[in-house]
């Protein structure tokens, strides 16, 4: 039954009913509901869920049931009525849930309440008499949550079942029974009692008791993992109790937790073990133990050996003997640590002297400050030292032993163990430690980098290792101690590095070194004995980085592997071997050997032997690439050595570099060549050769033919027959110089008639001074002449040409190319040039600025192009020489342009200008004759600036873009195509089509016509009787007219009859509309003076009408509607005969 809004009496009778007053699962809001309830109803059940403030909601019992036939339950949240004797019972669900957020212990505030229990005999129950008697609450056997009430001394039972259960304030005590429960406490002192199961009681602020009971529990006091902070709480634990954890976070000052052990547990029945960082009281001979969780962790933050600074700590365990056990008692008799089989993190104290075996697993274990002794036992183990005198034994496994500050000895035991002393890796800084090795030990490597002045580092070796059965070996920079005729040797790594700053000989100051090595016989090795035996260092077969020593003369061989050698100070032997190494040699007289592979070999301050071997090799010597400045270097070079390069940069004044070849190569095997600006030494009929990079480049700033100024120079190349080429020689023998197939940057010499062909690539090529013949070849080439009377050939390819000063001959080839005499583009003035062009050239392109008076520059036409093959057109100010019949054409840019600043018809005072074409038959064109061929022009798809010829008729058709169109003196046509155009006629009778697009149409002086065209188009016609074209379509014009000339006649040509033409004044200005269209013409001004009017108007009949009349049509038209009542273009409409009539007086028909 569901009652609604309103006074509703809801009366189940017979059976097991459900009653619903107010909004209880979401039904509309009740008012003061009342719940009928007798003998033999059965068992049923309420919702109330009205929180309407003041409504009075009430169970009436029938007149069969007396107050003391009530027994009042609580079970889980509901409130159980039960009639005594009877199976009846009344059920109010949520009667005592958590008051929906309120949490408070006024009852009032209760949400699914029903405020009073009445019985006939005037009995009434309240909220608070109900509550009262109903603290004591039973679960049932299932699993629920149940909840207490808030400041009230709840009891609790959750009896069966994996009950959650919180007591909210109060002093509760809370029973979860059979099943794993979870019991929470909060304000007030409470009594947690878990029951049989594994349970979570979770004590709060107050002085709580927890007690497991029979299960694996957790009991969490204080604020641990979060939980509101505790007071002093009591832990209670005994036999049978399982294994049962502890975490207690409580920080406040003072408190103090206690474990309290039941009767049947004596303090002699308890073992006090450590397993990593957790107290373990276990009950000796049974599985009960009790586990305080990182009860000896690192203090959180406080690392004191003040065991009262404690976190997680409980102070006290206390027994019924009266025995107590505080955190000292419990820490001393726990400073042995056994791990377990597992691998696990495992800490010291501080300050304590701790014995921690981590047994078998991979271990980390933290000894912190004091003497202590860590052994890692079996597994791949990590044992850190602290402050104090450590032992570290790693046993059985791949181990990590990390000392601290103090005398520590570290002993690997079997397995590749790493074993740091003093500061390495970060470490801290280190004492005198002691090292262990001995036979069975594997690979152990040390690193110790202690620097602290007056340390001695030893390493000890075991009583099975003698003097004699050590082999010293010197790998890269580690040292070997190697035991013979076994696998066991202790690296020392780094121990020759480069002394870490020092650059010195002194074996003492090295950083990374272990002082002495000890055997029991009492042998002792120093470090300068160590050093003496290992000055010869042979690497590995693998690729590694080998350093010798500073100021000694070291011999390395780095054997197969791709090895980086740094010889350093000393005359040193570098043997590279098979592999592609990396020699570098420092101050000293060195001899450097590649070997077999690809190798690059530095020289330094000294007279350095570089010999390469076989393979393709790289030489340095002197400072090339910011390499150390050298001395007098000798490169060696054989057959079978491939190609090696040389690149020597030195500077240094009478130094004397050599390559010497050796006997197997004769003079008159070498070809000498210049490819780009590189020296190729050629073995002929081989693929060897020896390339010295830039030998023949610009002489870094000499600029000059003397050879001995060239910086990239090896002054001989000396034979065992005794023959030497010196430089001069070589650059002699090598002035033509051919590319290679690729793109590269070749230079001829200053002062010298180069012959430079690129061969295939985009190649930059230089000529400098002298008269030189440059040849691109394949590929899109720069040429580049200077001084000098040169030939540049481009050849196939899209080539750029430039001239220089002097008479030169630019041909480009097949390609579209740029040809550049003279200065253009600030190139160097040039003189007479010559430009060649022919037959599949394609479309090439000259720029000539060439400014010197008298000058004569030619384009030569080749003998299979006559002169009727040429069309001559101007396109912009561009000059184009087209093949008829092909797509070859010879373009001269800006050929046409203003002249720069002569503004004179004079073409002699062009200054793009080419003087003449010449054709093989003789034929020659002079500048003037190619102009006047070219009056017509026609621009481009693009907007651009085109101006005609001054004093010539020039025809000028812009196409398409927003183009600028001048015709200067003459009687020119100028035509703006599509676009936003701007025509000036300027002097003479000039033609002005606007074309499309919003033009801007100026006549200047003359006679002019002027057709704006299609779009909103300024017109201005100037001094001269003006012709102004408009019509339908024309968009909307507008005329400026500012002539003040005696008797001048403007006129505008209409494209319409008189009676589609309306004229009307707007402001100061005079408007033509068209009927019908949009189109309006506008002439500026009109009412502001006789100058800025347009004289007459034309009709296609022949019909005009002047300025005068115009001014009496607008007062016509306007008497004519004001009569008709309608207006003019109604009139034209409803009464055109009419109309006509009108005009008829103002149009005067000539005859056409």
């Amino acid at each position: 039954m569901v009652g609604g809004e309103g006074e509703d009496i809801l009366d189940g009778g017979a059976g097991n009913d459900k009653l619903y007053g107010g909004n209880s699962n979401d039904y509309s809001v009740g008012g003061n509901d009342t719940y009928i309830f007798g003998r033999g109803y059965g068992v049923d059940t309420i919702r109330d869920a009205d929180t309407t403030e003041g409504n009075l909601d009430v169970i009436k019992m029938k007149e069969d049931i007396k107050p003391e036939d009530i027994l009042i339950k609580r079970t889980g949240n509901n409130l159980e009525l039960i009639v005594k004797g009877t199976s009846d019972k009344l059920i109010v669900e949520d009667y005592f849930s958590q008051y929906y957020g309120y949490n408070s212990s006024d009852p009032t505030k209760m949400v699914n309440k029903v405020e009073e229990v009445r019985f006939t005999d005037g009995t009434v129950w309240d909220i608070d008499y109900v509550c009262k008697a109903a603290l004591t609450t039973t679960g049932s056997e299932g699993s629920e949550y149940i909840s207490g009430f808030n400041d009230q001394d709840d009891i609790i039972n959750g009896l069966a079942g994996d009950d959650t259960i919180c007591g909210f304030a109060g002093n509760d005590s809370l029973n979860g029974g059979e099943g794993d429960d979870s019991l929470y406490a909060d304000v007030g002192n409470d009594v947690l009692i878990g029951g049989a199961g594994d349970d979570t009681l979770v004590g709060g602020e107050g002085e709580d008791i927890l007690d497991g009971g029979a299960g694996n529990d957790k009991l969490y006091g204080g604020n641990s993992n979060g939980y509101s902070v505790g007071g002093n709480d009591t832990y209670i634990f005994g036999r049978g109790y399982g294994v049962d954890t502890i975490r207690d976070a409580d920080t406040t000052e003072g408190n103090l937790d206690v474990i309290k052990m039941k009767e049947d547990i004596k303090p002699e029945d308890i073992l006090i073990k450590r397993t990593g960082n957790n107290l373990e009281l276990i009950v000796k001979g049974t599985t009960d133990k009790l586990i305080v969780e990182d009860y000896f962790s690192q203090y959180y933050g406080y690392n004191s050996s003040d065991p009262t600074k404690m976190v997680n700590k409980v102070e006290e365990v206390r027994f019924t003997d009266g025995t107590v056990w505080d955190i000292d008692y419990v820490c001393k008799a726990a400073l042995t640590t056994t791990g377990s089989e597992g691998s696990e993190y495992i800490s010291g104290f501080n300050d304590q002297d701790d014995i921690i075996n981590g047994l078998a697993g991979n271990d980390s274990i933290y000894g912190y400050a004091g003497n202590d002794s860590l052994y890692g036992g079996e597994g791949d183990d990590s044992l850190y030292a602290d402050v104090g005198n450590d032992v570290l034994i790693g046993g059985a496994g791949d181990d990590t032993l990390v000392g601290g500050e103090g005398e520590d000895i570290l002993d690997g035991g079997a397995g590749n163990d790493k074993l740091y002393g003093g500061n390495s890796n970060g470490y801290s800084v280190g004492g005198n430690d002691t090292y262990i090795f001995g036979r069975g030990y594997g690979v152990d490597t040390i690193r110790d980098a202690d620097t602290t002045e007056g340390n001695l580092d030893v390493i000890k070796m075991k009583e099975d290792i003698k003097p004699e059965d050590i082999l010293i070996k010197r790998t890269g920079n580690n040292l070997e101690l190697i035991v013979k005729g076994t696998t066991d040797k202790l690296i020392v790594e780094d121990y020759f590095s480069q002394y870490y700053g020092y650059n010195s000989s002194d074996p003492t100051k090295m950083v990374n070194k272990v002082e002495e090595v000890r055997f029991t016989d009492g042998t002792v090795w120093d470090i300068d004995y160590v050093c003496k035996a290992a000055l010869t260092t042979t690497g590995s077969e693998g690729s590694e980085y080998i350093s010798g020593f500073n100021d000694q003369d070291d011999i390395i061989n780095g054997l197969a592997g791709n090895d980086s050698i740094y010889g350093y100070a000393g005359n040193d032997s570098l043997y590279g071997g098979e592999g592609d190494d990396s020699l570098y040699a420092d101050v000293g007289n060195d001899v450097l050997i590649g070997g077999a592979g690809d190798d690059t070999l530095v020289g330094g301050e000294g007279e350095d032997i570089l010999d390469g071997g076989a393979g393709n090799d790289k030489l340095y010597g002197g400072n090339s690439n910011g390499y150390s400045v050298g001395g007098n270097d000798t490169y060696i070079f054989g057959r079978g050595y491939g190609v090696d390069t040389i690149r020597d940069a030195d500077t240094t004044e009478g130094n004397l570099d050599v390559i010497k070849m050796k006997e197997d190569i004769k003079p008159e095997d070498i070809l000498i060549k210049r490819t780009g600006n590189n020296l190729e030494l050629i073995v002929k009929g081989t693929s060897d050769k020896l390339i010295v990079e830039d030998y023949f480049s610009q002489y870094y700033g000499y600029n000059s033919s003397d050879p001995t100024k060239m910086v990239n120079k090896v002054e001989e190349v000396r034979f065992t027959d005794g023959t030497v080429w010196d430089i001069d020689y070589v650059c002699k023998a090598a002035l033509t110089t051919t590319g290679s197939e690729g793109s590269e940057y070749i230079s001829g010499f200053n002062d010298q008639d180069d012959i430079i062909n690129g061969l295939a690539g985009d190649d930059t090529i230089c000529g400098f001074a002298g008269n030189d013949s440059l040849n691109g070849g394949e590929g899109d080439d720069s040429l580049y002449a200077d001084v000098g009377n040169d030939v540049l050939i481009g050849g196939a390819g899209d080539d750029t040409l430039v001239g220089g000063e002097g008479e030169d001959i630019l041909d480009g080839g097949a390609g579209n190319d740029k040809l550049y005499g003279g200065n253009s583009n600030g190139y160097s003035v040039g003189g007479n040039d010559t430009y060649i062009f022919g037959r599949g050239y394609g479309v090439d392109t000259i720029r000539d600025a060439d400014t010197t008076e008298g000058n004569l520059d030619v384009i030569k036409m080749k003998e299979d192009i006559k002169p009727e093959d040429i069309l001559i057109k101007r396109t912009g100010n561009n000059l184009e020489l087209i093949v008829k019949g092909t797509s070859d054409k010879l373009i001269v840019e800006d050929y046409f342009s203003q002249y720069y600043g002569y503004n004179s018809s004079d073409p002699t005072k062009m200054v793009n200008k080419v003087e003449e074409v010449r054709f093989t038959d003789g034929t020659v064109w002079d500048i003037d004759y190619v102009c006047k061929a070219a009056l017509t022009t026609t621009g481009s798809e693009g907007s651009e600036y085109i101006s005609g010829f001054n004093d010539q008729d020039d025809i000028i058709n812009g196409l398409a873009g927003d183009d600028s169109t001048y015709g200067y003196a003459g009687n020119d046509s100028l035509y703006g195509g599509e676009g936003n155009d701007n025509l000036t006629g300027d002097d003479g009778e000039d033609i002005l089509e606007g074309g499309t697009g919003d033009d801007r149409l100026y006549g200047g002086v003359g006679n002019d016509y002027l057709d704006g065209g299609s779009g909103n188009d300024y017109l201005e016609g100037g001094i001269g009787n003006d012709t102004y074209i408009f019509g339908r379509n024309s968009g909307n014009d507008t005329i400026f007219e500012n002539d003040r000339t005696p008797d001048n006649r403007d006129r505008v040509i209409f494209g319409e009859e008189q009676l589609n033409l309306i004229f009307s004044r707007s402001g100061n200005d005079m408007k033509i509309s068209l009927t019908g269209a949009e189109d309006t013409l506008t002439i500026n001004s009109w009412y502001s003076g006789r100058e800025n009017r347009v004289e007459e108007f034309k009709t296609p009949d022949g019909s005009i009408i002047t300025h005068n009349q115009v001014e009496q049509l607008i007062q016509a038209m306007a008497t004519f509607t004001e009569q008709r009542g309608m207006s003019w273009n109604q009139a034209i409409n409803d009464r055109p005969d009419d109309v006509r009539n009108v005009l008829d007086q103002f149009w005067v028909r000539q005859q056409v």
